[in-house]
């Protein structure tokens, strides 16, 4: 029977994780302390390898911190290098991985925030004529379409109208 390996983030909850979509050995995760209310988070990038036939390992290979918690991140589908995560002071993040590996630079590139309480999901548009934009859901009742593009992101639209907090979404 084959065994399968766990890996532990210590002292963090682990939200979100996502195989990257051009390489079925890298997974990203986002995690948070303190279950998601209070306290710093991580985003993890994972090696899955497989040892032998009956035995597949995972080990943290880089990791990023932000200070505030981060719930969900998606990969890009027309950059494999960009993911997006929902962060929990209101904001969503463009991050690049991999880094330059001599850099020290473990920041997102892109930061904006225009939700006044935590994202809790943030998704890119998949492949087509708007492959930059990115939806976030948040707990402030409203989805806000966005765009990256060469200055950064700007906000599309902001759509109001829940009667509740909003988990996640999805583009059709």
């Amino acid at each position: 029977m084959r065994q399968i390996s766990r890996l532990y983030t210590p002292n963090q909850q682990c939200y979100g994780v996502q195989y990257a979509p051009n390489n079925n050995t890298i997974i990203a995760c986002v995690t948070c302390d303190k279950f998601g209310l209070s306290g710093a988070a991580s985003l993890c990038f994972i090696k899955h390898s497989e040892n032998t036939f009956l035995e597949s390992k995972f080990s943290i290979i880089d990791s990023y911190k932000f200070g505030s918690s981060l719930f969900d991140l998606d990969w890009s589908h027309s950059d494999p290098h960009l993911l997006v995560t929902a962060n929990g002071d209101g904001s969503i993040a463009i991050w690049k991985w991999p880094t330059d590996p001599h850099s020290y630079e473990r920041k997102p590139l892109h930061i904006s925030k225009q939700h006044s309480r935590e994202v809790y999901s943030a998704k890119w548009e998949p492949i087509g004529t708007r492959a930059f934009n990115i939806f976030s859901a948040s707990w402030d009742e409203t989805i806000i379409i966005w765009n990256l593009n060469n200055t950064g992101l700007s906000s599309l639209t902001s759509l109001k109208g829940h009667n509740s907090m909003l988990n996640t979404g999805a583009f059709f």
